[in-house]
């Protein structure tokens, strides 16, 4: 990890209130940054979390808005458990979270894989969702590259040394 990224952490972790909430048995990790309402939640990508995804824009987005970071299964500092991580497990993961947190209504940013969870969240949970913008979304496989969930199914962590999925995933 670079200087000015393990810098922007560090400052970002002293700005921002993190936390682990427990839902739907799992020990997930989120951060809060800045106070004005409605919330924004940002959901990152695969082999990503929020550093990787967001570290650059995220101090911006919390001048003006309360911004809620989220951490999915086997992601950044949320620990893997024993059951599959899907994307409707996902969204009722994130949707546990913000309900856990009185969170009533928010702005949803997803990315990639965020961008998944975040539709999940919207079609299941209408009431909680404001506003939902999605970059690099995916609706069904159809659109996928050939190969790459087989490629996806047989990856290790070694497989990642030395790239910022990597070093933004715990072990």
């Amino acid at each position: 990890m670079t200087r000015s990224a393990i810098k922007h952490m560090n400052s970002r972790n002293k700005e921002g209130k993190g936390g682990y909430a427990s839902v739907n048995g799992l020990n997930m990790y989120y951060e809060v940054h800045g106070t004005s309402r409605p919330p924004l939640v940002l959901l990152h990508g695969a082999l990503s979390a929020i550093g990787t995804s967001f570290e650059r824009v995220l101090p911006s987005l919390a001048k003006t808005r309360r911004v809620i970071a989220i951490e999915q299964q086997a992601h950044g500092h949320t620990a893997d458990i024993n059951r599959s991580p899907t994307i409707e497990q996902m969204a009722d993961d994130t949707t546990a979270l913000l309900r856990n947190l009185g969170i009533e209504e928010a702005d949803i940013f997803g990315y990639s894989l965020g961008a998944g969870i975040a539709l999940q969240v919207t079609i299941k949970h209408p009431d909680l969702v404001r506003k939902l913008v999605l970059a690099a979304v995916t609706y069904n496989k159809d659109g996928l590259q050939p190969g790459l969930l087989a490629g996806m199914e047989n990856l290790k962590p070694e497989n990642l040394a030395g790239t910022p999925g990597k070093r933004s995933t715990p072990g």
